[in-house]
Parts: C-alpha cells; structure tokens; sequence
C-alpha cells in the first residue's frame, strides 16, 4: 500500500480553518472565535494605538506616569512616556512594532499586547518595582481603544 503525499481531508481543514483564522485575525481587530469557542486575539499590528483624553487624562497619566511604583499594584512610566497623549500614542506605537510584541487574549474583548523595548520604560510592580524595558498596552477590541498601557507584563 502506497501512501499518498497528500495529507488526510481531516488535516487539510484543520489547515485551512488555521488559515482562515490567521487571515481574518489580520484582516480586522476583533477576535476570532474558533469553533470549540478559543479566541485568537488580533496581532500587534492589527491594533490601533487610539488612546482617549479622558484615558491619558484620568488613568494612564495619574496611574502610571505621576507617583513612585507600588509592589503588586502600580507599575510607573520613566518620564519620557509621560508628560503628554502624544507621548502615550509614540509609546503604544512603538510597542505595537517591535518583532517581538506578543498579543494575549485577556477576559471579555481585551487583549494585552505585551513587548521588550530598547530602553528601560519604567518601573515594574511584578518585578519588586525594579526598573524594566518591557511595556503593555491592553487594547479594547470591543471598542477599538487602548484601556490603559504601563511598563512590565500583564
């Protein structure tokens, strides 16, 4: 009995249901639903940096770039990610950029978008508030918005 070169029907859909999720991930920013309900969270690049006023104003700057870290509760910017949106939006940007940046599904429609950057971002509330060149941005795909960014991992 010769074997074909072919692979089974059963793993050409596997492939092409692969595929399809790939693709449609990439073609939009909501996540994709696989069949036994496992979402795929859109990649990096897929997400916008749309960061509001009221977020910079009300959470991402009193939070994370005014104050000193706090172990296991407030990681905090170095100084040039603060002081402005635009400052935040370059930040978000670079993040979603880097080769390394890994896209996480978090509860409901947030994904936590997580890299390493070039330079010491902060200080990390994981790490004993040391300093760390790692940032997160958690991004809302529900509504399209980044919900808050720091420095360290989710």
């Amino acid at each position: 009995m010769s074997r074909s070169r072919f692979p089974s029907p059963r793993m050409r859909r596997l492939v092409a249901v692969s595929v399809a999720l790939a693709l449609a991930a990439c073609a939009g920013q909501t996540p994709v639903r696989t069949s036994s309900g496992v979402q795929v969270p859109p990649p990096c690049n897929a997400a916008l940096c749309n960061i509001t006023q009221n977020t910079w104003q009300y959470h991402i700057d009193p939070r994370h770039c005014q104050g000193t870290c706090v172990m296991d509760n407030k990681s905090v910017f170095v100084a040039g990610h603060c002081g402005s949106l635009a400052n935040a939006v370059a930040f978000c940007q670079t993040l979603m950029g880097r080769a390394d940046c890994l896209a996480t599904q978090q509860p409901g429609t947030r994904v936590a978008y997580t890299a390493t950057l070039a330079a010491t971002v902060g200080t990390n509330r994981n790490n004993v508030c040391n300093n760390t060149d790692r940032g997160t941005v958690i991004y809302d795909t529900g509504t399209g918005q980044v919900v808050t960014q720091f420095p360290g991992d989710p």
